[in-house]
């Protein structure tokens, strides 16, 4: 398989990856948490008794905090695909902003759990699984790049992350 078809098929798979993690983190956010927080209620219940008390989930800042982080993959994967990126340097590209993806998912869910703790006199944390997965996601993130890091050192120290004629990093 040539470079180049590598390269395309490490984007795409990066960014199917960090869609992927968008959605999780919007279904999340949006919706399995705050109905774990009331699985007594229906969805249109759970949104009325929230606005009982002033409160309403972030649509917009959590769909909005999602496409930010398919829009940057996208991004990432024409600018290494025009530019030549080797692929594992495309791949450790795409694992950054599955690495980001943490902090963005409690930036993102942090409104949301807040309306849930004051509409529902409950505790703003997770109420679903989903949260822990995102987390998880990022942590294996964080091990790929260590061990893509490790394994480029091994090879002979050598700053080639980039494609051929480009400058050394250091």
């Amino acid at each position: 398989m040539q470079v180049r078809t590598v390269r395309v098929v490490v984007a795409l798979g990066g960014i199917s990856a960090v869609a992927t993690f968008a959605l999780v983190l919007t279904l999340q956010t949006l919706v399995w948490s705050p109905m774990g927080a009331a699985p007594h209620l229906s969805y249109v219940q759970l949104l009325d008794a929230l606005a009982q008390h002033g409160e309403t989930l972030p649509f917009a800042w959590v769909v909005g905090a999602g496409l930010l982080g398919v829009t940057l993959s996208i991004a990432l994967a024409i600018v290494s695909v025009a530019l030549g990126w080797r692929p594992l340097t495309v791949a450790a590209g795409q694992l950054g902003l599955l690495v980001l993806g943490a902090p963005a998912y409690w930036v993102a869910s942090f409104p949301a759990g807040m309306a849930v703790a004051d509409g529902l006199q409950t505790y703003g944390g997770d109420h679903a699984p989903g949260g822990r997965l995102l987390y998880l996601v990022s942590l294996t993130a964080v091990v790929a790049l260590c061990a893509i890091g490790f394994a480029r050192s091994v090879r002979g120290g050598r700053h080639d992350l980039l494609a051929r004629g480009s400058r050394p990093l250091g």
